[in-house]
């Protein structure tokens, strides 16, 4: 029941042909082939503008394309945890774009993939789409994205009975953000986030009059406007968020950085456009893009030292043991199918739970089950996103798997506590070189909490005895 992204959901799907556990070994050796995917599309888009812009200056033709394809590595690695569909989603919108300034008009296709790898992309397409309407001989591309945008709407309708996920509806309720604090979201801390804000809206104010008064040499293969059309949506989509107040994870901030990041390194002012125009643009575009950059080199430095030392205690100080979460819910899900394969498990996290349990998950959160929303976000003064205790008594689940932060409503209820026998599991993992427990689960827990129905569908002792035989 997973909506959120239609393309990665079918590709995790044709995945799922093989066993599960080759297909995860495989997942950081596909991640960093698309990185070096969109490094390499990157470079080359780079490459392509400058030569049409500055065919006779050597250095820049070097220059720009390696801060290009540099700058779009780090962004992509700078996130905390693994990049999920992320790296996916840019190299198709680096593909789209690679295309169009290669002068064919089929990169609208490539867009229509991307938007529906990550729906945040979607007011781009639109963007493209009613541009490409002004442009000739581009109607059969212009149709063909629309269907395949149709395909896939028409796919979750008939699973699920909505166009859209309800994904950014369910972040906004669940996490209750204020406006300010969603906004807040996509700059860098304290100072340099107001030189970053006021750099962009500087850029993105030159670049409206620049578009707006600008004159250009017409004809069909001029793709120029692309930086500002990629940069346009990047200031989109922070807008989107801000006014759904919905939560942007930091593995996602590069859907946004990326648009941003091509659009300031690559605009080039029209040929009449005046003096001032032109040194605006270049001074609010090195600020943006000395801010920008900020957050992804501290980061990627950061990310040195698991990658030298290699130890799994390494890896999970730098990602806050997110791998190490995400391997906990996947053998605890392996085993609820190896013991009750036909029982209803419900989880606030979902992904690596119902990778290893192939049976019917309820999200507990709302994102893939609707019907949990009614009871989010959490009344009780629990954390946010946790299991409310008042969907678990609307649906009882046979199985309820959380961390101890997501799990107080659920453990305070007398009445539930006396339906479900529960099974905790410590969430600290074994030092490599002392051999010491380390805490790692999430927000201080210390047990991967697995309530069972009693007298429900799974055998609890079964359950119990098959978590028992689990080590971390």
């Amino acid at each position: 029941m997973a909506t959120s992204s239609p393309v990665w959901t079918v590709l995790l799907a044709v995945s799922g042909v093989w066993r599960h556990r080759a297909c995860l070994s495989m997942l950081p050796i596909i991640e960093a082939l698309l990185v070096a995917w969109c490094a390499t599309l990157a470079f080359r888009i780079a490459l392509v503008v400058l030569r049409g812009s500055w065919p006779d200056r050597g250095l820049a033709r070097h220059v720009f394309p390696t801060l290009a394809g540099g700058g779009t590595i780090l962004l992509l690695m700078s996130s905390a945890y693994a990049q999920m569909e992320s790296p996916l989603a840019i190299g198709l919108l680096l593909a789209a774009a690679y295309s169009f300034l290669r002068g064919s008009r089929w990169g609208l296709v490539w867009l229509s993939f991307a938007a529906l790898t990550r729906l945040e992309m979607l007011p781009l397409l639109a963007l493209a789409l009613v541009f490409a309407a002004g442009v000739r001989k581009v109607v059969d591309a212009s149709i063909a994205a629309a269907t395949v945008v149709a395909v896939f709407a028409g796919f979750l309708f008939w699973q699920f009975g909505v166009v859209l996920p309800n994904s950014m509806h369910a972040k906004s309720i669940g996490y209750g953000l204020s406006h300010s604090d969603a906004f807040g979201q996509f700059f860098p801390p304290r100072l340099t986030g107001h030189f970053f804000l006021c750099g962009l809206l500087g850029f993105f104010l030159c670049v409206l009059i620049d578009c707006s008064f600008g004159t250009r040499p017409a004809g069909e293969k001029d793709f120029r406007w692309l930086p500002a059309i990629s940069f346009s949506w990047g200031m989109i989509v922070i807008l989107e968020y801000t006014v759904e107040s919905a939560m942007m994870f930091d593995w996602y901030l590069p859907l946004i950085y990326v648009p941003l990041l091509l659009g300031l390194l690559l605009y080039r002012p029209a040929g009449n456009a005046s003096l001032w125009l032109r040194g605006t643009l270049l001074s609010t575009a090195i600020l943006g893009l000395t801010t920008i950059m900020i957050h992804p080199v501290k980061s990627f430095a950061r990310l040195l030292v698991p990658i030298v030392r290699g130890t799994p205690e390494a890896v999970g100080q730098f990602d806050g043991f997110a791998g190490f979460r995400v391997h906990q819910y996947f053998e605890v899900g392996a085993t609820l199918h190896a013991t009750c394969p036909s029982g209803r498990v419900m989880s606030p996290e979902i992904g690596a739970l119902g990778f290893g349990f192939e049976g019917h998950v309820d999200d507990a959160f709302g994102i893939a089950s609707p019907l949990a929303l009614a009871f989010q976000p959490l009344r009780s003064g629990a954390a946010s996103g946790g299991v409310p205790a008042g969907y678990v008594h609307a649906l009882h689940p046979d199985v309820i798997v959380s961390y101890d932060f997501l799990a107080t409503e659920v453990t305070n209820d007398a009445e539930l506590m006396k339906e479900y026998r529960l099974t905790g599991i410590t969430s600290a993992m074994h030092s490599s070189t002392t051999g010491r427990q380390i805490e790692a689960g999430w927000m201080g827990s210390r047990h991967l909490n697995v309530f069972v129905l009693r007298g429900g569908r799974c055998d609890t002792g079964a359950v119990a005895s098959g978590l028992g035989n689990l080590r971390f």
